[in-house]
């Protein structure tokens, strides 16, 4: 089930690889401001800070575009993020596992440019055009004649 957040970049994206599988990763912090009506007034209160992790070409996208103060909008699925540091400590923590962002539009423009892409490309290098992976076959399995690599 999508849930959906809006709110401010508190840092630019984070981007990295996967340790396994090398898969393009991005985290982001987004705070979320939250106001409550109390009769007649609106009382501000505290705001909360969402974990926000994006995968392949929208890693990619959202480490390309997006920075630090920019209002956004992300659609996707909570998940466990939980972890063990080095010295064996264990850290619960959900983030939301993103299959939509955008930048809001309320105190910004935006222009869209349509990236490029096979469905099948899960990553490329931020900043490099896409190129195409080999087609494969309706069971994965690579097609006689591989894709042509396009250039973005």
């Amino acid at each position: 089930m999508d849930n959906m957040i809006v709110g401010n970049l508190c840092t630019d994206p984070t981007f990295r690889q996967t340790r396994r599988g090398g898969r393009p990763m991005a985290r982001l912090l987004v705070a979320v401001s939250r106001r409550r009506r109390s009769g007649d007034a609106l009382v501000e209160l505290p705001s909360v800070f969402h974990r926000v992790l994006c995968y392949g070409g929208l890693a990619d996208n959202v480490s390309n575009t997006l920075r630090k103060g920019m209002e956004v909008l992300v659609v996707g699925e909570w998940v466990d993020d939980s972890y063990t540091d080095d010295q064996g400590q264990r850290h619960s923590q959900i983030a939301l596992e993103a299959r939509v962002v955008g930048p809001g539009l309320r105190w910004a423009t935006a222009t869209v440019v349509k990236v490029d892409r096979i469905a099948d490309v899960e990553s490329i290098t931020p900043g490099t055009p896409a190129v195409a992976r080999p087609e494969r076959d309706t069971a994965g399995r690579e097609a006689a004649e591989p894709a042509l690599a396009r250039a973005g």
